[in-house]
């Protein structure tokens, strides 16, 4: 394993983390929101946060596609 594949290797461990963490604090709010709070606009900020969990995912997603595509 050369060097570029261990930098590659790293770098697709920090995106896959960051993805995750995306993902998971979307769900963890959405779920705040929806079922816990009581504020007026839980709707549009159970929405909003529900919005993160996508882009998390797909930071996710492309971590792992390009990790394995490349090798």
């Amino acid at each position: 394993m050369n060097t570029q594949d261990i930098i590659r290797l790293i770098i697709s461990r920090i995106l896959r983390g960051l993805g995750m963490g995306i993902a998971s604090a979307g769900l963890l709010f959405c779920i705040w929101f929806f079922f816990f709070s009581i504020d007026e606009s839980r709707y549009i900020w159970g929405i909003s946060s529900f919005a993160l969990i996508i882009p998390g995912y797909f930071i996710y997603r492309m971590a792992i596609i390009k990790i394995f595509d490349e090798r």
